[in-house]
């Protein structure tokens, strides 16, 4: 699944609007990820800002979450 949003991060190559891209996958073994990532759509380059796992193992769930600003909202 793949969800397009607006958004106001600008590409570091050719300084276009990025788009915000959540993209996800379920793996053999069970494990979900969702990524979500500013994706320039005039040069394709490509900035991971979110991710996040989901395993679960018995009756355990697992969540690890990982978390990075984009460079407009880095101080």
């Amino acid at each position: 699944m793949v969800i397009y949003l607006s958004t106001e991060v600008k590409c570091p190559k050719d300084n276009n609007t990025m788009i915000l891209v959540l993209e996800s996958e379920k793996l053999s073994d069970g494990t979900v990820k969702a990524y979500f990532n500013y994706r320039c759509p005039i040069c394709g380059f490509k900035l991971e800002v979110e991710r996040i796992e989901i395993t679960r193992s018995g009756e355990a769930i697992s969540i690890k979450k990982t978390f990075t600003p984009p460079p407009s909202q880095q101080r």
